[in-house]
């Protein structure tokens, strides 16, 4: 993920995380939203409304 080398001014101050969080509970996927776990971490980035895709 950190080889990507996203611009880290635009993720601490332009990166949305509430559209990004309505886009991962629109798809539904699982692992992608374990992908963004990883990349917020790695930014250190909050992300309020995450999806947790739990199956009863």
């Amino acid at each position: 993920m950190e080889e990507l080398r996203l611009d880290e001014d635009f993720m601490q101050n332009e990166f949305n995380t509430e559209r990004l969080s309505d886009y991962l509970s629109r798809i539904g996927s699982k692992a992608l939203t374990q992908r963004v776990k990883r990349l917020l971490k790695v930014y250190d980035l909050k992300l309020l409304n995450l999806p947790t895709h739990d199956r009863p």
